[in-house]
């Protein structure tokens, strides 16, 4: 039994020995006694079948003051309901709802209901329930979308303004939720329902860019993808969200995008924390779209989300999006870089063009290996790799073509052969180094 339910007990065995006048003088209070408690994540809800009485506790939120909540007071024998904001560690607060309450419906002793809620919530949210590891080990299938999404984790994308990181994150939902791959590079791994939280464009404009993709696609528009434009801040909404996830039966949560999801001051540790740890409350995969600072935007530098360093730490997986510049205004190539995992070692870069025609938006895989946009966003091995795809090289030609020294090259080479990627020959007086002619370069 837990702390909590301790408190419960007493307080449910106690009789009330401070009676409360009545209202009309004739009648005194009854003593509520033991009320049915159901908890669904941080929702209560508190009955009296006796009394026809519910109450139920909604947004939580810890203050230094105490915890505040959403409290919904009903009578089903007076008729009478009740709803309001309350800070429940206030004795004031809860005097003056008592009575507000003993005026609507006397002969409740609802000063003594108010003390067993606020005892019950505040001894659950502070009573911990650790679990005893067993050491099983996770099967090998992790992901809900082979590459980008670890199955029930939250994944950031983060791009600068107008490179395409909306487009793509819907097209990752509709390759979800009609578990159709996308550019033969993503592939779902089990089909499920999607909802898309949108704070920056329209319902009408989504709704075309889906049609324009599955077009694109030749698959039908899937009926499974839900969407809700958004003004408040998604930490506000989360119990509300966390139903409507479970109605829905969804799988994938699309939030676009993290800054004004955060409400006030994207920028600190606090509301990034707030948002990160909400969603952590979801079972949901979950999918956040980020920007970047325009300082990293403007430098050909791999760039992190911008706000509190928290967005990085507390994401699973951080894919950064990059715009490459074409000659031709119908064609949007992007780049796409791992820049951190939890579960393993990073991804190659990915590259898809996203191709708009009359009839709609097609899907096309790039190498962005081979883009020089790009090279700054690569790591040093990826970079060697890319110049050798363009013909064998010696380790000073290497280290002149990344701009990196002998040293650090002829390292990278050697472990590069030593995994198998690349070998190491003859070539005149040197030793060059290339792929094997068996590669498909």
């Amino acid at each position: 039994m837990t702390r909590a339910s301790h408190v419960a007990e007493k307080l449910f065995a106690e009789e009330t020995e401070n009676r409360v006048p009545p209202r009309t003088g004739k009648k005194t209070p009854v003593s509520p006694g033991r009320p049915e408690v159901q908890q669904n994540g941080q929702e209560y809800i508190f009955t009296w079948p006796q009394l026809g009485i519910g109450v139920g506790i909604t947004a939580l939120r810890e203050m230094n003051s105490g915890i505040e909540c959403e409290i919904t007071v009903e009578s089903s024998v007076l008729g009478n309901q009740h709803w309001s904001r309350i800070n429940l560690a206030s004795i004031s607060a809860r005097e003056a709802l008592s009575k507000k309450l003993l005026g609507r419906a006397g002969g409740v002793n609802w000063s003594h209901i108010l003390d067993v809620v606020a005892s019950y919530v505040a001894e659950a949210r502070r009573t911990l329930n650790p679990v005893k590891l067993t050491g099983q080990v996770l099967a090998e299938e992790r992901l809900l979308l082979d590459p980008l999404l670890p199955r029930g984790e939250s994944t950031v994308i983060c791009a600068d303004g107008g490179s395409g990181k909306s487009m793509l994150a819907l097209a990752v939902g509709i390759s979800v939720a009609s578990s159709h791959e996308v550019a033969g590079i993503f592939k779902p791994v089990e089909k499920c329902s999607v909802i898309y939280l949108d704070w920056e464009t329209t319902e009408r404009e989504t709704n075309s860019r889906m049609g324009q993709i599955c077009q694109g696609l030749k698959i039908r528009v899937p009926d499974n993808i839900h969407y809700l434009s958004m003004s408040r801040g998604l930490a506000d909404d989360i119990r509300t969200l966390q139903a409507e996830i479970e109605k829905l039966k969804i799988g994938l949560l699309i939030i676009d995008s993290i800054a004004p999801a955060c409400g006030a001051e994207p920028e600190s540790a606090d509301s990034i924390i707030r948002v990160m740890n909400s969603l952590k409350s979801l079972s949901c995969t979950k999918l956040i779209v980020a920007h970047v600072s325009k300082a990293s935007a403007d430098q050909n530098t791999p760039s992190r989300p911008y706000g509190s360093v928290f967005l990085w730490n507390l994401a699973r997986s951080v894919w950064e999006v990059k715009k490459a510049h074409d000659e031709e205004d119908d064609v949007l190539p992007l780049g796409l870089f791992h820049r951190k995992s939890n579960y393993g070692r990073l991804h190659a870069p990915i590259g898809i063009r996203f191709e708009f025609e009359p009839w709609g938006i097609s899907i096309e895989p790039h190498d962005p290996m081979k883009r020089e946009e790009f090279q700054g966003h690569l790591s040093l091995s990826r970079r060697i790799q890319a110049a050798l795809r363009e013909g064998s090289l010696t380790t000073t030609e290497v280290a002149e073509r990344v701009t990196c020294s002998p040293d650090s090259a002829g390292r990278i080479l050697r472990r590069l052969r030593e995994n198998g990627k690349i070998i190491n020959f003859p070539r005149g007086k040197d030793k060059a180094w290339g792929f094997p002619v068996s590669d498909n370069l």
